[in-house]
């Protein structure tokens, strides 16, 4: 194959998966390359949450909070419904921890445990009512240098450059109810008056994990080429991709990978017509917070040379408002607020508030209860 460029691992997005990926193939001595269609890096990570649920990290087992692995593989087989192989589920608990252990020597990759933070379902056996979920420590953005203009924004920036955490955020929605939540408005002023006399950019959750990778990836000498999109795959006969076709600085290259080709491109949120052919009726409308580079590229790409694909009418749900000025708005904690109820057009109730986001979502589709209601009186409004 005539060739452009060279290298032994390419990396196709650049969010959390894709840059986790990146770092495990450069420890392992690869030459690698890490390229996004977008201006900016961290894909939907970064305007996420940014929690990370792989049981048994360094992060956890420092706490004394590990786990026998048979008791996180039972409850990953509950939760899936038995509809992912158990050799995969169980590649999962064995190779989690492992690369935790990896991101753990770096010095930029560090975490603490969102203690409190219940697993999605901590009533069933191996579910933790304490959780497992870790977020990367909060992350000076200025540490980026000029990386730090292509740093992806998070649309719920907090006014005057407060920052919080999972932590912060569910003591200071009971601001008003404990202490706690009062001790955590305290902390919160502190945290302004001292952003503005220090000048730190602070970024948490999901913006804080991808900065954090991404200074990895500067000491890895990892490459991260921006505003360069994949055009095509390259193979080389049936089920053998060796690179793959890139535009970059407005020339179409082709890009030879020794080692292997990573599709970390996302899913087909901003795709109208992959939303209705696979999606359930009521979640065809384009009303996802995720990247807006998610049209589905590296799907389309694999179906292309004959991958198989599955779950596909699936996704990662959350009960969700449209700001009037555009932005979706997801509702995490907000729908389980005493005295409020979520009902369908007929006044109905039909789903547990307090369920996990997915469920909620589930139960909203399979009883085509769109568009939903969310009704609280003035003593929630006043309290929360």
């Amino acid at each position: 194959m005539g060739c452009d460029h060279i290298v032994d691992f390419l990396v196709i997005g650049s969010g959390g998966g894709g840059m986790a990926a990146a770092l495990t193939a450069a420890d392992a001595g690869l030459n690698v390359l890490v390229v996004d269609k977008g201006k900016t890096f961290g894909g939907s990570t970064a305007i996420s949450g940014g929690g990370v649920w792989i049981p048994n990290n360094p992060t956890l087992v420092r706490a004394g909070a590990g786990d026998a692995p048979e008791s996180v593989l039972g409850y990953l087989q509950v939760i899936t419904e038995r509809r992912v192989p158990d050799e995969r589920l169980r590649a999962y608990v064995e190779a989690g921890p492992l690369l935790m252990q990896l991101l753990d020597r770096s010095r930029w990759l560090k975490f603490f445990w969102v203690k409190g933070y219940a697993d999605y379902h901590p009533e069933l056996d191996g579910g933790r009512p304490l959780g497992r979920t870790i977020e990367a420590i909060p992350f000076d953005t200025r540490k980026l240098g000029d990386d730090e203009r292509y740093q992806r924004p998070n649309s719920l920036k907090g006014p005057l450059g407060l920052w919080v955490t999972s932590k912060d955020y569910h003591d200071l929605a009971m601001v008003k109810r404990t202490w706690a939540g009062r001790r955590a408005s305290l902390r919160a002023a502190w945290r302004v008056s001292s952003n503005v006399v220090r000048r730190r950019h602070m970024a948490t959750g999901g913006r804080a994990l991808v900065a954090r990778l991404r200074m990895a990836l500067k000491d890895a000498g990892v490459p991260l080429w921006l505003q360069s999109p994949m055009r095509e795959l390259i193979a080389d006969g049936p089920g053998r991709v060796i690179g793959a076709v890139i535009e970059h600085e407005g020339r179409s290259l082709r890009v030879r990978a020794r080692h292997g080709v990573l599709l970390a491109t996302g899913g087909f949120d901003h795709n109208a017509t992959m939303r209705s052919e696979h999606l359930p009726e009521g979640a065809r409308e384009d009303a996802s917070a995720g990247a807006a580079e998610n049209v589905g590229d590296g799907i389309r790409a694999g179906v292309a040379l004959g991958a198989a694909t599955d779950l596909m009418d699936d996704a990662w749900w959350m009960p969700s408002v449209r700001h009037p000025a555009g932005p979706v708005i997801p509702l995490v904690s907000e729908r389980c607020i005493p005295p409020s109820v979520i009902v369908d057009a007929t006044g109905r109730r039909f789903t547990n508030e307090s369920a996990p986001y997915v469920n909620s979502v589930h139960d909203q589709l399979a009883g085509g209860h769109v568009p939903a209601w969310f009704v609280m009186d003035a003593k929630a409004r006043a309290r929360y």
